[in-house]
This record gives structure tokens, C-alpha cells and sequence, in this order.
């Protein structure tokens, strides 16, 4: 019995909604204290049902003293009496005669039967003139002392009901009420506590604790968020020590790539400040621009990792922008020509939506994406190559598409490129290289809600090519 009320009880902790606990809780425990306080009561009434009859024999007999002594009278008092058990006599004998009246109880030992009697005093004209003496069937119970005594302070009906009928219907509903409270109470402390031991948990930094609640009311749905709470917690606190990580490698990753053009600046440094060696103007002029190049060389590598960790805060925002596409699409090829005309390289764009729509997106973001992805496929085309640049409207999304006929990815490359500080197999094409062009052009293109990937083409060389949502989320970034 008590393991099916407590699974009960559980059952009702965990299913029912705390509202729905508190009512049913209210309602039991009404249910209960009345029952109770009825069950009380009855046993009480039996107890002291003998004992209370009496009195009100004697009550009824003491209200009539003056024909007591009659013979009409007594007969009327016998017919009055309860059962056969029921026994009263008046006593005239002087030693059995007090001037106060008592109680007290008896023994019968051969019936095994308490039995009560009480003795009343009769007077006439103020002198004691006989006893009313009335035995009756009772208990242990309504005869102890305290009864007694209790009744000999008040009288039998201010006892009955101050010290019986009121105590048991006040303090039954309490005890079941508090009882009652008290579960209730334990129902809401072992939630409260595994809550507590989360938060303890979390504030420790022990996040390694997957909690499975076993709750469908709000109890449940606390202990969910607080799981998923967790979770993100501790997906924030690996990314950011992965950052971390990163950034270390980041740093130390630029001043790696920084020793060279450091050290070559040094020398053309030293070899300008010599006056023992003679240099032409020619000389000169070709050590200055390799002093600007490598300068340049620093102050892009600088950039680059400042841009890194300007987007890698939680709180960047994106300045999306309202951008007439054949602009767009003009100041790309101006920027991009440039570069490959260095190289000897052609340069084409190939656009299959309208010139003249306007879209949506951080334009000098998306052109850093686009020149870093070409300068990166200059690095990989022999002379006199090509690279395409085609622009095409698809289900709601906008993608670039960039080619070029090189020499196109190596196979266990393609995985690869788009990560932090990766140069490429070949380290002495790339040893000019920081290897975060492409990394910043992926996160640049995931801040806009886009994707990135990278192929080879049918030519042979590499195709990379990115998807931009036309509608861009308005809490994802900043519109001007």
C-alpha cells in the first residue's frame, strides 16, 4: 500500500501542472479533514454516549427535586432510563451523603465491564436532605481522571462541546491540511533541488551533466530550458576557447609569415644606410619598392587578422545596403582588371539577371569575397589564362560563380581551403601567402546567410562559387 501511494504521488508530481497539484492537493485534503473529523467524531460520540445520557438523566432529575420522592416520580424515572444497565437510587443514609457532587467509576469484574457513577446532592431549603446516585455502562476512556476532572471544572455539556465536538473538528481539517501541505511542499523541494544543483553546476563551469527530466508540467519545462540552456552554454564557452586557440595560432601564424618581409625590409634597409656601397638610381628605386611591397605585405597581413576578429565578434553586424547590381557588377570588374592584367590573365563577367535590379547585401564585403577568390586563382593560372565571373539569379538566391583554367584543386585539397592559415601543398608558390583570404571570404558569405564551396570544372581548373539569400534577415544585419 505505501509503495502504491508513493508511485501515486509521484505520478501526480511529475504529470500534473502545479495548478492542478495545488486544486487536487485542496480538494483531497477537504475530503479528507471532513471524513476524518466525521470518523473522529462518531468514535467520540460512542465513547461518551453512555456517559452523556447520564448526565442528562440527572439533569432531567434534578430539575424536578420536588416531587422526587414520589412514587409517580420514580416510576417515571425508571421508564426513562436508556437500558437495563442503567441504575439510579436515592440515598437517605447520612454516611453516603456529601454536600457536593462527584463522579467517579467502578469495575465489574465478572461482567469485565466499567461502569460509571455519579452522585448529585438534594437539598431543601438550603440543608442536604438526600443523594441522586446514577450508575451506567462506560469505558476507560470516559471515566479517566482528566474527564473527570474537566467536567468537575465546567459541566458536562460545556465539556462535550469546548473539549470534544470543537477540538476534533478544528484540529483534524489542521493536521490533514498540514500533512497535506507538507507533501505538497516535498512535491515542489526535489525539483527546487535538482534546479539548485543545475545552477551550482553551471556556476562551477561542470557543464558536462546532460539532464533527462522526467517531468510534463512546467517543472519539465523549466528543466528543459535550463538543459538547453546548458548545451548552448557549453557550445559558447568550446567555441570560444577554440577561437581562442585559433586566435593564438592566428598570432602566431603572422608572425611567422611577418619575419620574412621584416627581415627582407632589414637588409635593403642596411643596404640603402651603407655609405660604403654605391648604388645606382636604379638599384635605389628597385630597393624602395621592395621595401613598399614587403610594407604592403605586413599592413595587408595586419588587416587581415583585425578583419578576422571584427567578424568572429558576437555582436558584428553586416552594413547591408540597397545596391543597383550593374554598379556593382562595374566596380568589380574595375577593381578586378587590374589584377589580371598583371598577369596577363582575361577577365570576363557574365550576368543572366537584370543589370538593373536592385539587391540587397554589404557590398564592400562581397567584393573583398570576390577579389580575394580571383587573386587566389591568379596564384594557380599559368600565363595568358582565363577567369569567369558568372552571376545568376536562382530560387530566390543570388550566386557568384568564379572559374578559372588553371591548375585546379588537388584532391585532398578542396576540404581544406576554406580553413584558418591554410596555404595550399605547395608552400613555395604560397610562401608569400597568409592562407586567410579564402577563410574570411567564408565567413563574410555565412555572416550573410549564404554558403561557399569549391570544385574543380570540367576545364580542369578550380570553380569557386558562392549562394546569397536576396532576402536578408533584418536581425542579421544592419540596413542603410
Amino acid at each position: 500500500m505505501g509503495l502504491g501511494y508513493k508511485w501515486r504521488l509521484t505520478y501526480i508530481q511529475k504529470n500534473f501542472k502545479i495548478k492542478t497539484q495545488f486544486l487536487l492537493f485542496f480538494v483531497i485534503s477537504l475530503g479528507v479533514a471532513l471524513f476524518l473529523s466525521l470518523i473522529v467524531l462518531s468514535i467520540l460520540l460512542f465513547t461518551f454516549d453512555h456517559k452523556k445520557q447520564a448526565y442528562a438523566f440527572e439533569t432531567y432529575a434534578l430539575n424536578h427535586t420536588e416531587k422526587m420522592f414520589t412514587e409517580e416520580f420514580q416510576i417515571e424515572m425508571k421508564n426513562k432510563l436508556p437500558s437495563p444497565e442503567y441504575e439510579f437510587w436515592i440515598t437517605t443514609e447520612k454516611q453516603h451523603l456529601r454536600e457536593s457532587p462527584y463522579s467517579t467509576k467502578e469495575y465489574d469484574t465478572e461482567k469485565k465491564k466499567y461502569y460509571g457513577i455519579l452522585y448529585s446532592p438534594i437539598q431543601e431549603e438550603g440543608k442536604l436532605k438526600a443523594g441522586l446516585v446514577i450508575k451506567y455502562p462506560s469505558n476507560r476512556i470516559a471515566e479517566s481522571f482528566i474527564i473527570h476532572w474537566l467536567i468537575g471544572k465546567t459541566n458536562f455539556e460545556l465539556f462535550f462541546n469546548f473539549f470534544i465536538v470543537i477540538p476534533v473538528l478544528i484540529l483534524c481539517p489542521l493536521l490533514v491540511i498540514f500533512t497535506f501541505s507538507l507533501l505538497f511542499s516535498r512535491s515542489m523541494n526535489h525539483p527546487l533541488q535538482e534546479l539548485i544543483n543545475m545552477t551550482e553546476h553551471i556556476r562551477q563551469g561542470q557543464l558536462d551533466f546532460p539532464l533527462q527530466s522526467t517531468y510534463e508540467n512546467e517543472w519539465g519545462e523549466v528543466m528543459n530550458s535550463f538543459e538547453k540552456m546548458r548545451k548552448a552554454l557549453k557550445g559558447s564557452l568550446k567555441k570560444q576557447w577554440i577561437m581562442e586557440e585559433q586566435r593564438k595560432e592566428m598570432i602566431l601564424s603572422l608572425t611567422h609569415n611577418i619575419k620574412t618581409p621584416i627581415t627582407i625590409i632589414h637588409g635593403h634597409l642596411e643596404l640603402l644606410s651603407m655609405p660604403s656601397v654605391q648604388l645606382s638610381e636604379e638599384e635605389k628605386q628597385a630597393s624602395i619598392q621592395v621595401l613598399q611591397n614587403n610594407a604592403e605585405r605586413m599592413r595587408h597581413m595586419i588587416n587581415q587578422l583585425n578583419e578576422i576578429w571584427d567578424l568572429e565578434r558576437p555582436n558584428f553586424q553586416l552594413q547591408i545596403e540597397k545596391i543597383p547590381l550593374q554598379k556593382f557588377i562595374c566596380t568589380i570588374k574595375d577593381n578586378v582588371l587590374p589584377l589580371c592584367h598583371e598577369k596577363n590573365t582575361a577577365f570576363s563577367i557574365l550576368c543572366s539577371i537584370d543589370e538593373n535590379k536592385e539587391i540587397y547585401f554589404d557590398s564592400s564585403r562581397i567584393q573583398e569575397v570576390i577579389e580575394n577568390i580571383v587573386s587566389n586563382s591568379l596564384k594557380h593560372i599559368e600565363h595568358k589564362g582565363k577567369i569567369l565571373l558568372h552571376v545568376v539569379d536562382q530560387e530566390e538566391k543570388l550566386r557568384f560563380i568564379i572559374e578559372d583554367d588553371g591548375r585546379g584543386f588537388q584532391h585532398d585539397e578542396i576540404q581544406h581551403i576554406f580553413a584558418k592559415n591554410y596555404k595550399g601543398n605547395d608552400s613555395t608558390l604560397f610562401k608569400n601567402s597568409s592562407g586567410l583570404g579564402l577563410y574570411l571570404s567564408k565567413m563574410i558569405i555565412e555572416k550573410h546567410g549564404g554558403i561557399i564551396r569549391a570544385y574543380n570544372n570540367q576545364m580542369g581548373g578550380a570553380t569557386i562559387e558562392f549562394e546569397l539569400p536576396l532576402k536578408i534577415k533584418q536581425n542579421d544585419a544592419t540596413f542603410s
